[in-house]
């Protein structure tokens, strides 16, 4: 990315800079999948950049988007776009290939849907090669993380902070904060649909050994009355 020195020059903030790499994503990764199409959209040669319509696209996309995506995970979204065009443009010859398909909820269901079967193949690749467990003392070193964090967050740890704070609660999971363990094993979570949450639970799920639930239990006393999450959620 031989442009990212327009951050610098134009004194960028933190938002703009991640937009501005994404745009460059964009710019980059658009004539590699189409390079039979001449109307690619592309950043300003001169002057601000931020003035360019790919900028802003890639701006929103960033300030909808974060904390949902960490920053290295916008190259594999760009490319989920991407792909799914490249499927669309087998049945028509009028395709147009616009960074606008990058924003709105039809693209983060499509990405979405392509992030599963990504997950999916990865994970029939690393169970080919080995025997993937997550062990008592790792599982219960990262639901005391998670607890503590919630206390923090919430004061307490009470269902009706968890199941207000949806869309809080994925943010957290997606950047590491909140263990995707708690996702799985959490009956109070059993409510939150699949296609809601970027993250493949049954990979994680079959990571576990049969004492987890018990684990489970002692550092969250508060759920151990409700049922597990069903196998079926995810």
């Amino acid at each position: 990315m031989d442009d990212l020195h327009a951050i610098i020059d134009y004194n960028m903030t933190e938002d703009e800079a991640q937009g501005y790499k994404i745009a460059v994503l964009w710019q980059e990764m658009a004539p590699q999948v189409f390079p039979e199409y001449t109307r690619h959209a592309s950043l300003r040669k001169r002057g601000d950049p931020r003035k360019s319509t790919l900028f802003k696209v890639g701006h929103t996309l960033y300030t909808r988007t974060k904390g949902l995506l960490p920053p290295d995970q916008y190259k594999f979204y760009i490319k989920a776009q991407l792909d799914i065009l490249k499927e669309l443009s087998k049945e028509t010859e009028d395709l147009y290939i616009d960074p606008q398909c990058l924003l709105g909820d039809k693209a983060w269901m499509r990405w979405l849907v392509w992030k599963r079967k990504y997950d999916a193949v990865c994970k029939t690749r690393m169970v080919a090669h080995m025997d993937v467990r997550i062990h008592g003392d790792k599982l219960r070193s990262e639901l005391q993380r998670s607890r503590m964090f919630l206390i923090a967050k919430f004061g307490n740890h009470q269902k009706d902070n968890i199941l207000g704070s949806v869309s809080d609660l994925i943010r957290w999971a997606a950047t590491s904060k909140v263990s995707v363990f708690y996702l799985v094993l959490s009956p109070w979570c059993a409510s939150i649909k699949a296609d809601e949450i970027p993250i493949d639970l049954g990979y994680y799920r079959g990571q576990l050994m049969p004492e987890s639930q018990d684990i489970f239990k002692t550092i969250f006393p508060e759920e151990a009355g409700d049922e597990p999450r069903a196998e079926t959620a995810q």
